[in-house]
């Protein structure tokens, strides 16, 4: 997904008319801060997947050249040809990516490990074809030929004469992208065509899409007996997300982390749908952009220290953060002195207050960063050797996300195991740490009991122990949520936990209360006011609500029968107010389906 079709997904479709609109909605967004703030996260992100994907290219063309070099000795007649199957899973782009950087790399290099020829299905519909494809291909590399023998083009005695004109004897591989996509039979012709050169060293490398199976129904079993087969497999996708989850979400210093509630739809998608890494990738993007559009703040992602330097508009919108909230409640709750002078200057808007306050978030989120980054390699790499490592790293990931690993079951089960590690594995251990967290203060602690543990015969169980409880202590500091941090709402991204809890809990149960019974509030009364009489019977209709019929219910419940003009005119006047109080609480919202309709949105009370 390209970023522009990205930018393009998050503006909705307007009627022609409107489309002037739609443009200086766009072009505002893309000229504003936050925009050139969306550029540089995503420019990281992309890094970062870049970074993977060519380690993980490299390490597959690495193994596809050593099985095209590899010897194969087998003496006629019981050769087999080698053919290696390359098995996607379900992402056919990792398929397209092998050959292609396959393909790349051979051609690249300077001396020449094979003659590659890529067959695709369109231009070898035939053996014929196929074949006059493939010695075209491979007479033009190495050392070249031209055929001068009046030979028809398709012969395979050409490749006779390629092989001999060679200095060193090079494999002819054959590389086909999609076994399905081949016309039936032809593969299986293109086997028994070669079976019996011996002279020629033909290798074979085929492309499933799925499963092996579509191997095995693609080529006739007499043919897959003169196959040497090796399987390797592309589905490495899962591998690759936990690196870029881990890279660019937690390693990170200065970039967004992806909220729990985004992660897991993101996740869920790619395991269970498309196990793609590019769609991940364009979730992950689409996810920063929706951030960064919607999030007035978000600009200040950029470059945290412009925090202490707010305008009158961004401190305003930082005071109506749910973590600002929480904040001004635990002062004021903590009832010191000092704390409620302090609650007071924020909530004045003082400028010097705020500026303090903004000061100490960005080193607190600062410190949980870097704290994050070290603690949780240490966590991992215990729970990989612990029978805590059946949990997945995004699993893991997750938990910490939700609530924190600080008390979940698998850092009880890591810290469990560790007591009962033997002192090998207790120093394998210390060792996987040392070699991975550089230098810090958390791996000098752990140096000195890598030294302690070694220098001691007689007391290992001791300094295991002692191992134990510094470990368990970090988790408990820094293996915590990102919710209790002030200011949070700015790096994390789709996370409404807090927001749920500072809007909707409280303000949810007050409302029901107030609508459902009012006289708690305003004491016994012998008709309910407008507003909780309006509210039962919009409670009592279905999905859609008919205004008129709702009107002429409310005139019989709550009307004079028999009144005047002006009774009748209050009346009017009060289910206009009540109806236009219900709508700006969000109880329901107009339907273009039926103009004189109203839908329902908060069914929930």
């Amino acid at each position: 997904m390209s970023q522009q079709s990205i930018v393009d997904s998050c503006f909705f479709s307007r009627p022609d008319d409107k489309s002037k609109r739609k443009r200086r909605s766009r072009s505002a967004f893309e000229g504003s801060p936050r925009y050139a703030a969306f550029e540089q996260c995503l420019a990281q992100l992309n890094g970062c997947v870049e970074t993977h994907l060519k380690e993980e290219n490299l390490a597959l063309v690495a193994r596809l050249l050593q099985f095209i070099q590899a010897p194969h000795h087998t003496a006629w007649p019981t050769r087999q040809i080698k053919c290696a199957v390359l098995q996607a899973g379900s992402n056919m782009s990792n398929l397209a990516r092998a050959f292609v950087q396959l393909e790349e790399r051979v051609f690249a290099s300077k001396k020449q490990p094979c003659a590659l020829t890529v067959l695709n299905a369109s231009d070898c519909t035939q053996l014929r074809l196929t074949m006059k494809k493939l010695v075209s291909s491979t007479l033009a590399q190495g050392k070249t030929v031209t055929n001068d023998t009046g030979v028809q083009s398709h012969d395979i005695r050409l490749l006779k004469v390629w092989h001999e004109a060679q200095r060193e004897p090079l494999p002819i591989v054959v590389a086909i992208p999609n076994l399905e996509g081949f016309a039936p039979g032809l593969v299986t012709e293109l086997i028994q065509h070669f079976s019996t050169e011996e002279d020629l060293d033909i290798r074979f490398m085929l492309g499933v899409p799925t499963s092996f199976g579509q191997y095995q129904t693609a080529i006739s079993t007499a043919s897959i007996r003169l196959l040497d087969v090796e399987r390797v497999s592309l589905d490495s996708d899962q591998q690759a997300v936990e690196k870029i989850i881990f890279t660019h979400l937690i390693e990170s210093d200065n970039t967004l982390r992806l909220g729990f509630d985004a992660y897991q739809v993101l996740r869920s998608h790619f395991q269970h749908s498309t196990r793609s890494l590019e769609q991940f990738v364009a979730g992950l993007r689409y996810q920063l952009l929706c951030f960064f559009y919607s999030n007035e703040l978000a600009h200040l992602v950029r470059e945290p220290q412009h925090l202490v330097e707010m305008s009158a508009e961004d401190r305003r919108l930082v005071c109506q953060l749910p973590s600002f909230r929480e904040h001004i409640k635990a002062l004021v709750g903590s009832k010191k002195l000092p704390s409620l002078h302090r609650a007071e200057a924020l909530l004045s808007n003082d400028d010097e207050a705020l500026r303090k306050l903004c000061l100490d978030a960005v080193d607190s989120i600062a410190s949980y960063k870097a704290n994050l980054h070290v603690v949780f390699r240490v966590w991992d790499i215990l729970r990989s050797l612990t029978s805590a490592q059946r949990f997945s790293f995004p699993d893991s990931y997750g938990v910490l996300l939700e609530r924190g690993l600080a008390t979940s079951s698998i850092t009880k089960e890591s810290l469990i195991s560790l007591k009962k590690f033997p002192t090998e594995k207790t120093e394998a251990f210390l060792r996987a740490c040392l070699a991975k967290l550089g230098e810090c203060a958390i791996a000098q602690q752990l140096a000195l009991y890598s030294a302690a543990l070694a220098e001691s015969v007689s007391s290992e169980q001791k300094v295991t122990i002692e191992i134990h409880d510094y470990l368990k202590e970090l988790f408990e500091t820094h293996l915590i949520s990102h919710e209790h941090l002030l200011l949070h709402e700015l790096f994390w991204t789709n996370s409404t936990r807090s927001y749920d809890a500072a809007y909707t809990a409280a303000t949810r149960q007050s409302l029901a209360a107030a609508l459902k019974t009012p006289s708690l509030y305003l004491g016994e009364m012998s008709v309910d006011p407008y507003a909780p009489a309006l509210f039962k019977l919009f409670q009592d209709s279905g999905q859609l609500v008919n205004v008129y019929d709702w009107f002429q219910a409310y005139g019989q419940v709550c009307g004079e029968q028999g009144g005047d003009e002006e009774a009748e005119k209050l009346q009017q006047a009060l289910f206009a107010r009540g109806t236009a109080e219900l709508q700006f609480l969000g109880f329901f919202k107009s339907t273009k389906r039926k103009t004189d309709h109203v839908q329902k949105t908060f069914s929930t009370l």
